[in-house]
C-alpha cells in the first residue's frame, strides 16, 4: 500500500479585528492497494477528513485544539483507508 498525504489549514470565521476564530483542518490521502505479486494496483482513489477547532487567545489552547483535530483527522483518514483494503482485498479474489 502506498499513501500519499496532505494536509491544509484554512481560517473560517474572523473577529471584526479580523483574527480568526476557527479553522478547518482537512487531511486528504492519494492511496494505492498493490499486489506485491504482480504489482497489479487492486484499488485507488483519494479519501478526505476534515474537522475544524477553535482558535482563542490562549496560544497553548489553540495549540492543543489543533492537535486534537490533527489526531481526529488522521484516525478518521485511517479508518476509510482500512475500509478501501477490506474491499480491495474482497473483490481481488
Amino acid at each position: 500500500m502506498v499513501v500519499d498525504l496532505n494536509e491544509t489549514t484554512n481560517d473560517l470565521g474572523f473577529t471584526k479585528a479580523n483574527e480568526a476564530t476557527i479553522s478547518d483542518y482537512i487531511l486528504s490521502g492519494n492511496y494505492k492497494l498493490i499486489r506485491i505479486s504482480d504489482t497489479k494496483i487492486i484499488r485507488s482513489g483519494t479519501l478526505r477528513a476534515r474537522t475544524s477547532f477553535n482558535l482563542v487567545q490562549s496560544d497553548f489552547a489553540s495549540l492543543e485544539a489543533e492537535a486534537t483535530a490533527r489526531e481526529d483527522a488522521a484516525r478518521n483518514l485511517a479508518r476509510q483507508i482500512s475500509n478501501q483494503v477490506v474491499i480491495g482485498v474482497n473483490n481481488a479474489e
